[in-house]
């Protein structure tokens, strides 16, 4: 008791003051945002008369048809994964993730092209008699999003399913309990926890599209908001629909957390995994949903887009796409630096200066994931405004808008929490421990940083640094809004000749941006998996 309390003593008055800041900091674009929501709108009447009836109608419809595709395509093949031994399964697990490489508006691009009039797949199944087939309505784009966004719950249902204890299940099989019961009565109820977690992402990811939305002239929330801001140039009624975005993500994470809070998560076994080997009729139904997701997802779109890429690859400025290239990669490094950097020091803070920081303000600091990328990215405009008028009254300067700086704080904040998360899991399990013992034999708190914490995170650090990486460059609406005039990224360029009909030229930088994100997603599955 006596170590403990000194220990606690020990908690510096500096970094309560540092985290102070740096809270302060990251919630400044969200308190600075949020009270714009009640100026004057002057299209917002017209928008609530006419518009935001039909963009609630297809967010929801678009959502419920998403995640049910998405769960179809991803837990049964994880359930088949997580309990046979399969051949090369290891293979297969990879090829079910590399989908996340993909982003979702090229996903739409591949297959509009694919069942265009003179697509690939509609000479196919003219070959078969069936007459042409239009994918371009809310029920094609929910199947194409599942395509892109079920790795989220392929991941997570694959992990629970993997430790549920075998006991269980060797206990529902001497009851007499069929494959089926066993399924729905056990493994089921026990992954449940988690497979909601992966939902919610896909529900995220849903609700804040906009390339592959706006090129099915879907119209949904997110690109009505765009419509608001570009078209009309209406921010508050722009926040106004975003609101709308954000309370209902906020609300199905609430109930998430509720959820999970309420039941125990699936059970671990500590005892060594044996997978059993597959019956016939076993074997080839889970190929058949093993199979079905890769296909869908991975080789019928990347055949389409290698396809352009052939095709107009000589076509493409050479030097315009490597400056893209340049663009990308550099903007993508300094948010993972600058994101990974927060989330190392927001451990600290959780270890120097948590007795005097509430644990909420920690979660706060977080919700900058939960809001879409194109509500943070007018957040950030409205703070960069009001910032702006400041220094202009007050010194004279005017803050030039055509900078990475905005760019690179918003998508900081919108990504802080996905290199936290590791950390925290690494703090949790190991390092709050070893904080107390180096304490107690008297090291210094600079050497238990230096030597102590950083080489026991580094691996949580690289594998945070990696995934903030991957989910910057493929983030449309934020950098859309925030980035400079004279800079594009490879997703703004792609999108950009989508919209300009030359798909063939906007499959050269999507398949550069899958290439480059190929290698970070399989380095972060091995590492997740270590």
């Amino acid at each position: 008791m006596e170590v403990e309390t000194r220990f606690n003593h020990q908690k510096s008055r500096t970094f309560f003051v540092l985290a102070l800041f740096c809270f302060a900091i990251v919630l400044s674009p969200i308190l600075t945002g949020l009270p714009t929501f009640l100026g004057p709108a002057e299209s917002w009447a017209h928008i609530s008369e006419h518009l935001l009836s039909q963009y609630i109608r297809n967010s929801v419809l678009l959502s419920i048809l998403t995640l049910t595709w998405a769960s179809l395509l991803s837990i049964p093949s994880a359930w088949f994964l997580s309990r046979y031994a399969f051949p090369f399964d290891g293979l297969l697990k990879a090829l079910l993730i590399l989908p996340l490489a993909i982003p979702k508006y090229m996903m739409a691009y591949a297959y509009a092209g694919l069942f265009d009039f003179s697509g690939t797949l509609t000479h196919v199944l003219s070959m078969f008699g069936i007459g042409y087939v239009d994918i371009l309505n809310i029920f094609g784009l929910s199947c194409i999003l599942a395509f892109a966004l079920f790795p989220y719950i392929f991941t997570v249902a694959y992990l629970a399913f993997s430790t549920i204890d075998q006991e269980l299940r060797q206990a529902a099989r001497m009851l007499g309990q069929s494959i089926q019961a066993t399924i729905f009565r056990i493994d089921l109820p026990l992954a449940i926890p988690a497979i909601l977690g992966g939902l919610l992402l896909v529900l995220m990811e849903t609700l804040g599209d906009y390339g592959a939305s706006h090129y099915f002239n879907i119209q949904t929330m997110t690109v009505g908001l765009f419509r608001t801001w570009f078209g009309l140039g209406d921010m508050v009624a722009a926040i106004r629909l975003g609101l709308f975005i954000s309370l209902s993500v906020l609300a199905a994470a609430a109930f998430v957390s509720r959820y999970q809070s309420q039941r125990d998560y699936y059970q671990t076994t500590r005892s060594t995994y044996t997978k059993e080997r597959p019956s016939t009729q076993i074997w080839t139904s889970g190929l058949f949903f093993i199979l079905c997701p890769i296909i869908l997802s991975l080789v019928i779109p990347l055949y389409q887009i290698m396809t352009w890429v052939l095709q107009n690859a000589s076509d493409f400025p050479h030097t315009e796409l490597l400056k893209i290239l340049w663009d990308t990669v550099y903007i993508a490094l300094c948010v993972g630096c600058c994101a990974t950097t927060i989330a190392f020091l927001w451990i600290l803070f959780k270890m120097y200066a948590s007795p005097k920081l509430p644990q909420l303000s920690f979660e706060l600091t977080f919700f900058g994931y939960l809001i879409p990328g194109a509500l943070l990215a007018l957040f950030t405009l409205s703070l960069w405004f009001a910032l702006n008028e400041i220094c202009e009254s007050l010194f004279g300067l005017n803050l030039n808008l055509q900078t990475m700086i905005p760019l690179i704080f918003a998508a900081t904040i919108k990504f802080l929490s996905i290199a936290y998360r590791p950390l925290i899991a690494v703090y949790q399990s190991t390092a709050g421990e070893l904080e107390t013992a180096a304490f107690m034999l008297g090291v210094s708190r600079l050497k238990r940083i230096m030597f102590v914490h950083i080489p026991l995170m580094k691996g949580a650090l690289f594998f945070g640094f990696v995934m903030v990486i991957i989910d910057f460059m493929k983030e449309l609406p934020l950098t859309l809004l925030l980035k400079p005039d004279d800079i594009s990224t490879l997703a703004v360029s792609a999108y950009a000749y989508a919209s300009d009909e030359m798909i063939g030229l906007a499959a050269v930088p999507g398949c550069l941006l899958i290439l480059i994100s190929v290698p970070p997603i399989l380095i972060s599955t091995r590492l997740l998996k270590s």
